[in-house]
């Protein structure tokens, strides 16, 4: 064996390897230097019209592709057990599906699936919203869904009881379309309305999206306004499309909710 050579094919291989290094550095020292600089422009900017971020700003993901939805594959006898204690056959007419005992129900219909039930309670979450939140999270655990999995939207309080609307997950995204209800009444009541469909894969066809700062700059937030949550996430931006898109979701503090469009910035 040569070598002399095989150390010459070394030490070329080697400097190629160290070029390579850096000049990937440099592109991310560049990139991080003007992604620093854009942010103090943005800060600055957002002040001066008197806009105040009482929030953590999510750190900039580069590129996100669109989310692909399926059909939930449903367990009826499982559902069944889980609402009335035993299984009963479900009655079936095109893509809906009815089931009923006494007072208690399942209901399949236009995607969305609507649970009727009983549960052995005392009451207090009425009165007291996280014990109510502590027997919602129970509950939906109980259906497969757990707490990493849920974003708390809002909590309504009214003659029925109260309801807690949850957006779900799909990984670390938040589906903004895609919300579970659930009420509860003084009586044990429990009424929880579920989409029938579910996040299946994210395209690897990824596009560049832009950073929380860049669309809040290209925003039209009114003036004077707090922003209290920034969320990256995934929404229908048209009728009937069988994917979601990336969005910003901007919530300021007097409860005004702004959505953009995560590859353009445009307001939906």
């Amino acid at each position: 064996m040569d070598w002399a050579k095989v150390k010459t094919i070394l030490i070329v291989i080697f400097l190629i390897l160290n070029v390579f290094l850096f000049i990937t550095t440099l592109y991310t020292d560049y990139d991080l230097g003007f992604q620093s600089d854009y942010t103090r422009y943005a800060i600055k900017y957002l002040e001066s019209r008197k806009i105040r971020i009482d929030t953590k700003i999510p750190d900039r993901t580069n590129q996100l592709g669109t989310l692909v939805y399926i059909d939930k594959d449903l367990d009826f006898a499982y559902l069944t057990r889980f609402v009335f204690g035993h299984e009963i056959l479900a009655s079936t007419t095109g893509d809906s599906v009815f089931i009923a005992e006494g007072i208690q129900a399942i209901k399949l219909s236009d995607d969305e699936l609507t649970l009727v039930d009983k549960i052995t309670y005392d009451g207090s979450g009425t009165t007291d919203p996280d014990k109510f939140l502590k027997e919602a999270y129970i509950y939906l655990e109980g259906l497969g869904y757990r707490k990493k999995d849920l974003l708390i939207q809002s909590q309504i309080d009214d003659e029925n009881g109260k309801t807690m609307i949850f957006n779900l997950k799909y990984k670390d995204y938040v589906l903004f379309d895609k919300t579970i209800a659930l009420t509860l009444d003084a009586g044990g009541m429990i009424s929880a309305t579920i989409p029938a469909i579910e996040g299946k894969s994210i395209n690897s066809t990824a596009k560049d999206i832009l950073s929380p700062y860049q669309v809040l700059v290209m925003s039209e937030i009114p003036e004077g306004s707090v922003i209290n949550s920034v969320y990256l996430g995934y929404k229908h931006i048209r009728e009937g499309e069988l994917y979601a898109t990336p969005v910003w979701r901007v919530t300021l503090a007097d409860g005004t909710i702004f959505f953009f469009n995560a590859y353009t910035g445009e307001e939906l």
